[in-house]
């Protein structure tokens, strides 16, 4: 019994770790969308380029290849561990020849990086999920792709596809994780859809004290979690353009 119990609390913990680099990623996508970050780059720029655009496109350009390597190289992610290693090795066995007769203290700082590397491992692997093993983080180049290409039709309101895309997504999921015994449909459990909605339409009336339209963009967005076969392509776009279609006025950040 406590087996099972320490598995699920295993479980629990590793999609709650999950979900919270989620969420805090998808906000950082916000960024280049703000004022400050778009006028701090046009100062840096010497040509006439969209700074959002130019952030976005180098991001997706950045995942995608990425995510080419971890295809082609399907144990890209062991090998860079074992160069990195190699090179721990080698610069303690360089360090060795300096500090002779101090091989106390080179062991101890061997057996810490070898525990930090051991613990790096072991978070990357609790957050991991199965297909990634197969065809690499490519859910990060989904959300990318579908974030620039809602700023590219609608501009700014794309931002309401990122919170949908961090809230919506994070909420359903740990919401249903934790009243998983509650009676389900399709993805989630039905206080986990009602709690999201409320909480998404809550933050969203906040944010630009339109109910009608933050009840609006909140149902679409659970929906299309609840429809989707992958959330991280399909919520910031469908969100954005609903949005767009309502003449939301975009946030100021």
């Amino acid at each position: 019994m406590n087996i099972i119990s320490e598995s699920f609390k295993t479980i629990y913990t590793s999609n709650v770790l999950r979900k919270t680099i989620h969420l805090t990623l998808s906000l950082i996508l916000i960024i280049p969308f703000s004022q400050p970050y778009r006028d701090f780059m046009n100062t840096l720029l010497s040509y006439s380029l969209d700074p959002t655009l130019l952030t976005m496109v180098i991001l997706l350009f950045a995942a995608a290849f990425i995510n080419s390597l971890q295809i082609r190289v399907p144990n890209l992610r062991n090998r860079f561990i074992h160069i990195l290693g190699d090179l721990r090795k080698k610069l303690l066995s360089s360090l060795e020849t300096i500090m002779k007769g101090n091989t106390d203290i080179l062991e101890n700082i061997d057996k810490i990086f070898s525990r930090y590397e051991e613990k790096l491992i072991e978070f990357i692997s609790s957050v991991e999920r199965s297909y990634e093993l197969r065809y690499g983080y490519i859910c990060v180049t989904f959300a990318l792709l579908s974030i620039t290409i809602s700023y590219v039709l609608f501009s700014h309101v794309a931002v309401y596809g990122i919170l949908a895309l961090g809230i919506v997504d994070t909420l359903s999921s740990i919401i249903s994780m934790f009243t998983h015994t509650r009676r389900k449909f399709l993805k989630h459990t039905n206080i986990s859809i009602l709690s999201t909605f409320s909480i998404f339409t809550l933050l969203l009336y906040t944010l630009n004290r339109n109910i009608v339209s933050s009840i609006t963009l909140s149902f679409v967005a659970v929906v299309v979690e609840l429809l989707s076969p992958e959330d991280n392509l399909t919520l910031p776009i469908a969100v954005s353009l609903v949005a767009h279609v309502m003449n939301v006025p975009p946030l100021n950040i």
